[in-house]
C-alpha cells in the first residue's frame, strides 16, 4: 500500500509537457510547426561528400575500444532534441511528452507508439531501459560518469518509463538522458556490446549506413521510411539524399582534396589557410564567416600532473609564462584569435577574473621569463650548465605529444622560450590511433587538448575535473586533477536551484582551475569559418548556438 501511495504521489507532483527547459520556459508552444531557423521549403535531394581527418574501425562510439566513424548519430534518434536558438530548451522526438518532478529528481518519458527502427521494429520503453542499463554497465567511463546520477529505471506501462535520480545529481542530467541515442534491444541482445565491431548497426534515425570501406569512407543514405520526418522538430532538416565521409590521414592532403572539389564543405580551423588560401578558390566556392554565441570552453596545453615534475604549482606557472600568445597570434594566426582567459570562454559563465601577463612578442619576452625564473626558484629548482634541475636533482624536461602537424609551428617558439629557462622540451608527433590510446592510458607529459562547454554548465564538469576520475583510465580527467575545492565547486553546480546559484558555483570552479595552472590557455574565436560548393545553400537566419549543417541543402 505504501509503495502504491508513493507512486501516485510522485505522478501527481509531476508537470507534463512536450517540451522542457532547465531554467526558464520553452520558446516554442505545443502547436509549433517548425524551428524558426529552419527553411521548411528547402528542397530534398543531392549527395554531399564531406572530408574527415583520420580513420575508423568501429561503428560503436559508446565504448573505449576502436575508433568510431564520424557522425554515427545520423542513424539514431533520442527521446528529445535541443533547439538551437534557446539556451536550455528540449522538445520531444521519440518521446511524446515528459513529466518532471519539481525537484528535478524524477522524470517520466512517454514513448511514441509510431516510432520505428529502420528494420521495422517498434521503438519501445524496453529499448529505452536497455540503452541506459547497457551504457551504465558496459559503456565507456565517459558515459558511465555522465549517467552516474541515475538511481533507478522503471517501466510503468507499455509507453512510459520513469527515471529516478540521486539527491546529488544536477538537473542537467535530465537533458543528458533526453538526448542520449536510443539503441535497439533486439539488435544488441545477442552481441558483445564491449567489443569493437564494423557490423552495421540499426537505429531509428533519418539515415542508414549504406556502404563503407573501413578506414577510408562511409556513406549514409536517407531512410525512406523514416518515422519522424514530419515532426515539427525535423521539418527543414535532413535535406541531403546521402552524406558520405571520405577519410584522409594528412591535413594538407585533406585541404588539397577540398580545393579539387573532392568534397563539398569545409569548416576551417587553420588561420593561415583562412588568411591565405581561400581568396583564389574560384567562383565554384562560397567563403564566409558565420558568427555564433556558442561557448568555446578551453583549449590549451594540458599538463599531466600525475608526473612528479608537474606537481608543483610554481613550475606549472613558470612554464605557462613561457608561452608567448601575443607573438603566436600575430605571426602565425594573422591576429584572428582572442586569448582564452576562462575555462568557459564566449559564455555567460566566464568568471572574468583571470589576467594572464602579456609577453607581447619575442622581443618583449625577457621580463616574463624573469618572472618565470622567480617561480622556478620558489619551487627550489636550480640551474647547472644551462639546464634546469628539480630539487631532487632530476633534470626538468618533458615531451609535448602532438597529433596535428599544424601545431609544430606553435610549439617550436614555446620550446625556444623554455630553453632560455633551462627547460628541455621534446616534440613527438604521432598518428591519431596512438594518440587516443596514450590519452586513455595517461601516457604523456603534455598534450594539446580541449574541453567544450555546454550553454548551461552541469554534470559534465565532474567528468572533466572531479577527483574520482583522476585514476580511471579512459576518463576525461586526463590532467589528473585532485582538488577538494574543485570537487566542492562541482558539487555546488550539481545542486544549484537557479541560474544565480549556478553562476556562483561555476565562477568558483573557473577561478580554481585557472589559478592552479592545470592548463596553458590557448585561444578561441566566436565565428565559423566555412567554405562550400556554391550549389549548397543554408538558411538565411542561422541559429546562434549551432551551425546546424543538417538543415542545409542542395539547389541547382
Amino acid at each position: 500500500m505504501k509503495t502504491i501511495f508513493l507512486t501516485i504521489f510522485l505522478l501527481t507532483n509531476l508537470t507534463s509537457s512536450s517540451a522542457f527547459s532547465l531554467y526558464d520556459s520553452p520558446k516554442y508552444q505545443n502547436s509549433f510547426t517548425h524551428f524558426n531557423y529552419r527553411n521548411i521549403n528547402a528542397p530534398k535531394g543531392g549527395d554531399i561528400i564531406l572530408g574527415s581527418r583520420g580513420t575508423f574501425d568501429s561503428f560503436n562510439p559508446y565504448i573505449l575500444k576502436g575508433i568510431s566513424a564520424d557522425n554515427i548519430d545520423l542513424i539514431y534518434d533520442s527521446l528529445m532534441v535541443k533547439s538551437d536558438d534557446e539556451v536550455s530548451s528540449y522538445y520531444g522526438l521519440l518521446a511524446k511528452d515528459i513529466n518532471i518532478s519539481k525537484d528535478f529528481k524524477t522524470v517520466i518519458f512517454t514513448v511514441r507508439d509510431n516510432a520505428f527502427f529502420s528494420d521495422g521494429f517498434q521503438v519501445t520503453v524496453q529499448d529505452v531501459k536497455f540503452t541506459f542499463e547497457t551504457l551504465l554497465k558496459d559503456g565507456s567511463p565517459t558515459y558511465k560518469s555522465y549517467l552516474s546520477g541515475i538511481e533507478q529505471i522503471e517501466i510503468l506501462d507499455k509507453s512510459r518509463v520513469k527515471f529516478q535520480f540521486s539527491k546529488d545529481s544536477s538537473r542537467d542530467i535530465i537533458s543528458t538522458v533526453a538526448t542520449i541515442n536510443i539503441l535497439p534491444k533486439h539488435f544488441w541482445k545477442d552481441k558483445n556490446f564491449k567489443k569493437s565491431s564494423l557490423e552495421v548497426p540499426i537505429g531509428s534515425g533519418a539515415y542508414q549506413i549504406d556502404t563503407f570501406r573501413a578506414g577510408h569512407s562511409i556513406n549514409f543514405i536517407t531512410n525512406k521510411n523514416y518515422w519522424g520526418k514530419n515532426l515539427a522538430v525535423n521539418r527543414g532538416k535532413y535535406n541531403f539524399n546521402s552524406i558520405k565521409y571520405d577519410y584522409y590521414r594528412d591535413e594538407n592532403v585533406l585541404f588539397e582534396a577540398f580545393k579539387s572539389l573532392n568534397y563539398h564543405f569545409r569548416l576551417e580551423n587553420i588561420s593561415k589557410n583562412w588568411a591565405t588560401e581561400y581568396k583564389n578558390l574560384g567562383d565554384k566556392f562560397i567563403v564566409e564567416e558565420i558568427k555564433h554565441k556558442i561557448p568555446q570552453g578551453i583549449q590549451g596545453f594540458f599538463f599531466n600532473i600525475r608526473k612528479e615534475k608537474f606537481q608543483n604549482y610554481n613550475i606549472r606557472k613558470a612554464i605557462t609564462l613561457a608561452f608567448d600568445f601575443e607573438w603566436t597570434n600575430r605571426n602565425l594566426f594573422y591576429s584572428q584569435y582572442k586569448r582564452s582567459k576562462s575555462f568557459f570562454s564566449n559564455s555567460n559563465f566566464d568568471s572574468k577574473t583571470f589576467h594572464m601577463p602579456k609577453a607581447g612578442g619575442s622581443y618583449q619576452i625577457r621580463p616574463i621569463l624573469r618572472k618565470a625564473m622567480q617561480f622556478l626558484k620558489e619551487a627550489k629548482c636550480y640551474l647547472k650548465d644551462g639546464k634546469l634541475y628539480l630539487e631532487n636533482g632530476k633534470q626538468l624536461k618533458f615531451e609535448m605529444l602532438l597529433v596535428s602537424s599544424g601545431f609544430v609551428k606553435v610549439v617550436i617558439p614555446f620550446k625556444k622560450n623554455l630553453a632560455k629557462l633551462g627547460i628541455e622540451m621534446s616534440i613527438k608527433l604521432i598518428d591519431i590511433s596512438q594518440y587516443i590510446q596514450k590519452l586513455q592510458k595517461f601516457d604523456f607529459d603534455m598534450v594539446v587538448s580541449s574541453r567544450g562547454q555546454p550553454l548551461v554548465v552541469g554534470g559534465e564538469q565532474s567528468i572533466y575535473w572531479h577527483s574520482k576520475g583522476a585514476d580511471i583510465q579512459g576518463s576525461l580527467n586526463i590532467i589528473g586533477v585532485k582538488n577538494s575545492r574543485v570537487d566542492s565547486a562541482i558539487e555546488n553546480i550539481n545542486i544549484s536551484q537557479n541560474l544565480q546559484e549556478l553562476k556562483k558555483a561555476v565562477f568558483k570552479l573557473d577561478r580554481e582551475l585557472l589559478k592552479n595552472f592545470y592548463v596553458i590557455p590557448h585561444w578561441h574565436i566566436d565565428r565559423f569559418r566555412v567554405s562550400y560548393w556554391n550549389k549548397i545553400h543554408r538558411p538565411k537566419n542561422p541559429p546562434p548556438y549551432s551551425l546546424d549543417f543538417n538543415s542545409w541543402w542542395f539547389e541547382k
